[in-house]
């Protein structure tokens, strides 16, 4: 597992590009769901904001290099979580496909 440089973790962006930055985020998420509809694929909106979120870094003084490990270092951390859920899934759905759920939800009813 690799870990952040002390003087890495010092920087920080302030607070108002933090704030456009989680605005922003907000923003894409809500014309997604209220203004674009479904037609609109959620992961362009997720994508625009990420862009955003890159150059607040970028002008907050961050080298791309930083960039790249904070991305990496939250991909390690999220990949536990997302194997399980992956495992969940595919036990649900194997259950969904042999009918042992259907069955369960025909005899306990």
């Amino acid at each position: 597992m690799s870990t952040i440089n002390t003087n890495d973790a010092d920087k920080r962006p302030s607070f108002i590009g933090a704030l456009i930055g989680i605005g922003f985020l907000c923003f894409m998420m809500f014309a997604q769901i209220f203004l674009l509809g479904e037609d609109w694929v959620t992961h362009i909106s997720l994508i625009f904001a990420i862009v955003v979120c890159a150059i607040i870094a970028l002008v907050s003084g961050f080298s791309w290099q930083d960039i790249q490990k904070g991305i990496l270092y939250g991909c390690e951390i999220a990949m536990l979580p997302m194997l399980i859920l992956m495992m969940v899934g595919v036990l649900v759905a194997s259950w969904i496909a042999s009918g042992t759920i259907p069955s369960l939800i025909y005899y306990g009813s």
